[in-house]
């Protein structure tokens, strides 16, 4: 188990010196989780030991979301006078994500 914690910290580690390489362009915890799929997909780390640290995180992802929702409650506010923009930005990136989603497993499937 302590193999996987350090697997998952390292990528993170290695996410964060990425993102200030690149100014932040793409969040350290998007860039490591990158990571840690490269090394689970080419064998490099084992999933054996990354996986009960990676059910226990699972297990409790919503500790995780408690700032978030502290942070709107504080900021209601400006939540309110930017409803619409909120609106419109979470319909197009979600209606974007199902696009990308699906065409890149329709050419998936078709390499199959």
């Amino acid at each position: 188990m302590l193999k996987g914690i350090i697997t998952i910290l390292l990528c993170y580690l290695g996410g964060m010196i990425i993102s200030v390489l690149i100014n932040g362009v793409v969040s350290a915890g998007v860039i490591g989780m990158l990571l840690l799929f490269l090394l689970l997909y080419f064998r490099v780390g084992k999933s054996e030991q990354v996986a009960p640290v990676a059910r226990f995180l699972l297990d409790n992802l919503l500790l995780f979301f408690l700032p978030a929702v502290v942070g709107i409650l504080a900021y209601g506010h400006l939540l309110y006078n930017n409803l619409w923009a909120i609106i419109v930005a979470a319909a197009l990136s979600t209606v974007w994500v199902l696009w990308i989603t699906g065409y890149l497993t329709q050419k998936w499937e078709r390499r199959k």
